[in-house]
């Protein structure tokens, strides 16, 4: 009996002291949470937000636009054989810069030079024939018709020397024009045959910057303007282009190519195949409702300012057009010498009153 009097008795003290603790924590919580709100700002809506604002102004906006493109070769060819034959020498190795009419290879011309020896001679005779029957014609020793004949075969023979002398010349691979041999797939002991394809040539002394236009903008790109071209490969530097192609065929996007051509420098080297980029800054739209850009708020798909009636900052939706560093052209939701906010937008509610 005593023993059950003294668990009954340990386990109300158990109770009491457990019933003791949660009420202390629950009233330590309480006090936290009365000094934490306590704690918070609560904004005096009795006080003016301070802001600075602009109003909404007729400007003439400057719309700069960047397009990008690659550079490309002033020209750029395949060098295709116009011989057969067995390639003797390599004269010039990838990469290396040929003047106009440089030698590249040299290609077996000792079948040829037999056969202009005996078109050398066919020639030698049938012009000896020709000037016979001239002679002989003139005395009116023969007949003419002996002269035509004697004409026609000279005139044979002759051709068939040049074509020769052509066929020699062409075992000599030569670039037609000063430039860079980019490529050659040939070397010695290649043996060669009419079109087949030896290499390519690429003259980089002036470049062709192609850029792409969208037709709204096409129109101010003129034949003959010059316009400044810029590369990252040399951010510091600048080149004086000149348009020498407006294309007047637009592709599928409805873009039109434009070529500008700039002067290649050893100073500062641009390479086929490089990005570059103009900047062009027009007046498309005349005057704009416009305003600063820091009173913009969201994107422009979804632009917003706080513009002020009556002392007060309220939150209007805007149609926004073209954009500059520091203005914005609004074409719908504001009108002239509206009051919009500039900064302060971030301490700022719909309603709130403000002062500036």
């Amino acid at each position: 009996m005593e023993i059950q009097k003294s668990k009954t008795s340990k386990i109300i003290v158990a109770i009491a002291a457990v019933t003791l603790l949660g009420g202390w924590t629950i009233y330590s919580l309480l006090g936290n949470a009365e000094e934490v709100k306590a704690r918070v700002y609560t904004r005096d809506f009795s006080i003016k937000v301070p802001v600075k604002i602009a109003k909404v102004e007729d400007t003439q906006l400057e719309e700069t636009r960047r397009y990008l493109g690659t550079f490309e070769a002033n020209r750029a060819i395949t060098i295709t054989s116009q011989t057969q034959g067995e390639v003797l020498a390599i004269s010039a190795q990838e990469g290396n810069q040929l003047p106009k009419n440089g030698l590249i290879a040299t290609v077996d011309s000792e079948q040829i030079r037999f056969q202009l020896i005996a078109a050398t001679a066919a020639y030698e005779d049938a012009k000896r024939e020709y000037d016979r029957y001239q002679k002989l014609t003139d005395n009116n020793a023969v007949a003419k018709i002996n002269l035509e004949k004697a004409s026609l075969q000279l005139a044979s023979a002759e051709s068939n020397l040049k074509l020769l002398n052509k066929q020699l010349r062409n075992t000599k691979i030569k670039a037609p024009f000063a430039g860079t041999l980019a490529t050659r797939t040939f070397d010695v002991g290649s043996v060669l045959a009419p079109g087949r394809s030896l290499g390519s040539l690429i003259d980089i002394s002036h470049l062709k910057l192609v850029i792409s236009v969208p037709e709204d903008q096409v129109m101010d790109f003129e034949k003959g303007k010059q316009v400044t071209v810029k590369s990252d490969v040399y951010p510091t530097h600048s080149y004086t282009g000149t348009i020498t192609m407006v294309s007047d065929q637009a592709d599928e996007a409805h873009k039109f190519d434009v070529q500008v051509k700039i002067q290649n420098t050893t100073e500062y080297p641009i390479k086929s195949g490089m990005y570059g980029w103009i900047e062009h800054t027009s007046h498309p739209h005349g005057t704009s409702h416009t305003i600063p850009a820091t009173a913009m708020m969201g994107s422009s798909k979804d632009a917003k300012v706080y513009k002020i009636i009556e002392g007060k900052a309220i939150l209007q939706p805007i149609k926004v057009g073209m954009t500059s560093e520091q203005k914005i052209e609004v074409k719908e939701g504001l009108t002239l010498d509206d009051i919009v906010v500039t900064n302060g937008q971030i301490n700022l509610s719909d309603g709130v009153e403000v002062s500036y």
